[in-house]
């Protein structure tokens, strides 16, 4: 099976927040849930649009469902070489953000009203690679906004 749009933008978010594991495009093929895919792309579709229009309560919303519906679709990767190491990761730097705040949510809306120019400055290439259809463009520029999202109290900008 080729990739899809799920999975290439999958790849780039691993590849930005899990730096230094192996690239998963083509090897998370072999074990995810692909009856999962097309609703996993419209999340990710509603949560690009949610930010594009402002709404960026609506774009965490989305963000965190694609977190999980994307954790649950590559729930049978628990051995791939390369899937495996990089949900780790992930899920690390999640856990982290949420046991460094009492409330992550105000964390999330401190860290981009910190951070406003640089992440709309990505937010808005996310928005144009997606529109565009280069999912993995679209999932790198993705992976460097949530990167500046959960940004932990002792990162340095």
């Amino acid at each position: 099976m080729l990739t899809s749009a799920s999975t290439d933008f999958t790849a780039a978010v691993l590849s930005i927040l899990a730096p230094g594991t192996p690239d998963t495009r083509y090897t998370m093929m072999s074990c995810i849930d692909t009856s999962a895919l097309d609703d996993i792309e419209s999340t990710i579709d509603g949560a690009i649009k949610a930010y594009a229009n402002g709404d960026l309560d609506g774009a965490v919303s989305g963000a965190k469902k694609y977190y999980t519906d994307i954790t649950a679709a590559l729930e049978g990767c628990t051995s791939n070489y390369a899937v495996s190491p990089a949900l780790s990761a992930v899920s690390q730097t999640h856990n982290a953000f949420d046991a460094a705040y009492a409330d992550p949510d105000k964390a999330i809306e401190d860290n981009y009203n910190d951070q406003k120019y640089v992440l709309d400055g990505w937010g808005t290439q996310m928005v144009n690679a997606w529109n565009y259809t280069n999912a993995y463009q679209a999932g790198q520029m993705w992976g460097k906004f949530a990167e500046g999202l959960l940004r932990l109290p002792s990162s340095d900008g």
